[in-house]
């Protein structure tokens, strides 16, 4: 839950581990301003569904990424379009996520937040190009 721009876990209903709790505590604050709400619609007089998630994200609608595989151009190119339009670009963001590095800042630049807009667009050495 967040309070005035600021994670606040003392309403949370369950004690959690602390490593759960350093690591949403160490997520950053969603700048959008909504409150938090239940799906109800994933929860039935069993408990929780995760086949009902599932069957909810299958049906979300999937990017249309037909004109990328028509595409008249190289398929290394290709895969890394495809890459990029997935977020599976290989970056530090993504990287601490999978708690695979301890941080995600930019190793070259210090970016504060490497995610593959960095990567592509925004890196000093990437502008020019």
């Amino acid at each position: 839950m967040v309070i005035g721009g600021k994670w606040d876990l003392s309403r949370n209903s369950m004690d959690l581990p602390d490593y759960v709790r350093d690591r949403i505590l160490s997520t950053p604050v969603p700048d959008i301003d909504l409150e938090d709400f239940l799906i109800p619609t994933f929860v039935d007089h069993t408990g929780f569904s995760l086949a009902k998630v599932y069957s909810h994200l299958i049906a979300q609608p999937q990017m249309d990424l037909e004109w990328l595989w028509k595409s008249k151009t190289e398929p290394k190119i290709k895969i890394v379009l495809w890459l990029l339009c997935c977020d599976r670009i290989p970056h530090k963001a993504l990287l601490a996520l999978r708690k695979i590095t301890p941080d995600s800042a930019c190793p070259r630049c210090k970016h504060m937040y490497e995610d593959s807009i960095h990567v592509i667009r925004d890196y000093i050495f990437s502008v020019p190009v």
